[in-house]
């Protein structure tokens, strides 16, 4: 836009010259009353240029106004992309451990098996019940598929033994995966996670000393957007609820984002 408004100035200036010119060649012609009837005086070269110098500034501003809401745009359609994979990303997790040591029978064993600072494996006897040789509904019958839901004293069914952790695919993206004994390999939640940090806390508060001690889980995260804005620099400190840093200051061109939350595991402890 300022080569244009230049170029424009120039026409400008040009045009400023030849109004000495015009003025003179104009005396030649006389006045409107010299003009033979019907005719009238028609615009000069000169008068020419000037508007078109005119045209070509206010069009020249509409275009950067126009460039600037179409990038304004653009970075907020990053900013809500990036809200929205975070948050699917801590939903499937906060309902997930809530659930973890869940053990109605007291004999399956459910509890955090593992409890790192970016991982977590835990499980849980939420199913079976279908194959469990116990009428579970009290309808007269055993072993019916509308008990699937209900415990069965193992933990080795689908969806009962679960790790959660970082991990980067074939595309060279890093996610959040999720996997368990019937997937092998990490399942991916959500992309483009920079950072995952989990603190175990006891039931005071503290964080937990050992994993029997574990009953709250403080879950954070860092995603960022899909494409780089040049215009942007990221010096954020991302931090986790005890103050820790997670990650190193990004000194990137990516926007991001950071969540992070308490989970209470109400099945630990009991």
């Amino acid at each position: 836009m300022k080569n244009i408004i230049k170029a424009a100035k120039r026409y400008a200036e040009s045009a400023m010259r030849q109004m000495g010119h015009a003025a003179t060649n104009a005396e030649s012609f006389g006045n409107d009353a010299d003009l033979a009837p019907g005719m009238a005086s028609a615009f000069t070269l000169v008068e020419l240029l000037i508007g078109m110098v005119i045209s070509l500034i206010a069009m020249s501003s509409l275009y950067g106004t126009h460039v600037c809401q179409q990038k304004a745009a653009m970075v907020q359609e990053e900013i809500v992309g990036v809200q929205q994979n975070i948050r699917v990303a801590m939903y499937h997790m906060e309902r997930e451990f809530r659930m973890a040591g869940c053990d109605p029978t007291g004999s399956a064993g459910a509890g955090i098996v593992t409890a790192g600072s970016n991982s977590i494996a835990f499980t849980s006897d939420i199913t079976g019940g279908e194959g469990d040789g116990i009428d579970n509904d009290n309808d007269g019958s055993i072993d019916e598929a509308d008990e699937a839901g209900f415990s069965d004293g193992a933990c080795n069914d689908s969806n009962e033994d679960i790790t959660y952790g970082l991990f980067t695919d074939t595309d060279g993206i890093q996610k959040l995966g999720r996997k368990s004994p019937s997937t092998a390999a990490y399942l991916p939640i959500a992309e483009n996670i920079d950072a995952l940090n989990f603190v175990y806390l006891n039931a005071s508060g503290g964080v937990a000393a050992t994993i029997s001690d574990i009953r709250s889980i403080q879950i954070t995260l860092v995603a960022r957007a899909n494409r780089a804005d040049n215009g942007y620099t990221d010096t954020s400190q991302y931090l986790n609820q005890q103050g820790t840093s997670i990650m190193p200051i990004p000194n990137d061109n990516f926007r991001r984002k950071l969540l992070t939350t308490e989970v209470r595991c109400r099945n630990l402890g009991l």
